[in-house]
């Protein structure tokens, strides 16, 4: 019997396990360029994984497989948070800090190359 909740929660853990590695990666290449950009793309990148991560906590998070219109709003509500905190942190690196717009953005295209190349393994 294939238990989707623990499949889902592994598939999770190694999306978030390969995002996480690829910024760290790409920010340290960055620091080459600046400390700022460094920074950027760890910003971008690092909000997104951690946005995948809370997704997948609040959508994963039951003991239980739910009935499917709580599995629904698990999962809206894991992505609505996702994206409120994608967003909230590129505001806050281009309005508040000032951060490099092209390492930014680098660094969510990163994280979201790292998203699916990890979930097309298996």
């Amino acid at each position: 019997m294939l238990n989707t909740v623990i499949h889902g929660r592994q598939q999770a853990r190694k999306a978030l396990l390969a995002q996480v590695l690829a910024v760290a990666v790409v920010a340290l290449a960055l620091l080459a360029a600046s400390p700022a950009h460094a920074l950027a793309a760890a910003l971008g990148g690092g909000a997104l994984a951690l946005g995948g991560w809370l997704s997948a906590w609040v959508a994963l998070g039951g003991q239980t497989p739910a009935a499917a219109g709580l599995a629904l709003g698990r999962l809206v509500t894991g992505l609505v948070l996702k994206w409120a905190l994608l967003l909230a942190a590129l505001l806050l690196g281009l309005a508040v800090w000032h951060l490099p717009p092209a390492a930014l953005v680098g660094g969510v295209l990163v994280a979201l190359l790292a998203q699916v190349l990890a979930m097309l393994r298996r």
